[in-house]
């Protein structure tokens, strides 16, 4: 039987300011299972990196230059609180462009440069780095968004890449990403 849950978004500062989207599932053990953890998360007021959450969308106010200065502030906001780990790249919509080859696509050197930065800082799931356990509230934030703010951009810049050449094959998506969200076994 297929499930279908509807989400809504909500500005927290305008709570009349919402988006909803509806997920439909496939009928499979692996899709009701999934269905019945998000379920779960749903319910439990987690909070959602909402600024994350939209990806591909070649015509966005969430523009190149601008998604530069936001990941820009951050590592600014990192290099100021850490003594022992600086931050040195500085990201432009020129830089994050590779212009080597003939699609534009996006600066992997650099962008895995940057994932990196956020492996490092953050640790992982199972084990959080002691920058990241030592960070306050907005470095933390900070930190987080050297990964939302890379994957944005690749996207963004694969997405103006197809909107001018192939139009057609746009596949704009939207990520829901739960703050501190449990982890569940789902059957194969």
């Amino acid at each position: 039987m297929t499930q279908s849950i509807k989400v809504i978004l909500r500005n927290p500062l305008d709570k009349k300011d919402q988006v909803d989207y509806t997920i439909e599932s496939n009928d499979t053990s692996l899709a009701n299972d999934w269905v019945q953890a998000l379920t779960l998360e749903l319910n439990s007021n987690r909070l959602l990196e909402k600024n994350f959450c939209f990806m591909g969308f070649p015509n966005t106010a969430r523009t190149l230059p601008y998604l530069c200065a936001e990941l820009n502030q951050a590592v600014m906001t990192i290099n100021a609180h850490f003594s022992n780990y600086k931050i040195a790249e500085i990201f432009t919509p020129e830089n994050c462009v590779s212009y080597d080859y003939a699609d534009n696509g996006p600066n992997h050197n650099l962008f895995n440069k940057l994932h990196n930065h956020f492996e490092i800082l953050q640790g992982t799931v199972g084990k959080l780095s002691d920058f990241y356990r030592r960070a306050d509230h907005s470095t933390k934030y900070a930190i987080r968004q050297l990964n939302n703010l890379c994957h944005e951009m690749e996207n963004l810049i694969l997405s103006l890449r197809k909107a001018h050449t192939m139009p057609q094959w746009v596949r704009p998506s939207q990520l829901t990403t739960f703050l501190q969200a449990l982890r569940y076994k789902l059957k194969d």
